[in-house]
């Protein structure tokens, strides 16, 4: 099919940054989608951590791509289960 987006992600010390999350279309699920990959990518890779750093300019995506797949951490380092 076509092309809908684009995940970017860097491998380290059995830790995986998930750098960039690109989605051409939205509300279709590309987003989780991507994460999901990725993901399957780090445990392939051995890795024990998952991580990334975002803004909260499109609270919508943040909580449908997260829900059920993090637990998200604040600049105070208060975290909750999404």
């Amino acid at each position: 099919g076509p092309e809908v987006g684009l995940a970017t992600y860097h491998l380290v010390d059995r830790q995986c940054e998930l750098v960039t999350i690109n989605s051409l279309l939205e509300r279709q699920g590309i987003g989780a989608t991507l994460i999901d990959a990725v993901r399957a990518e780090a445990v392939k890779a051995g890795c024990a951590r998952l991580w990334l750093v975002t803004t909260n300019d499109n609270l919508h995506a943040l909580g449908s791509c997260l829900q059920g797949r993090a637990t998200i951490a604040n600049k105070s380092g208060a975290k909750s289960k999404h």
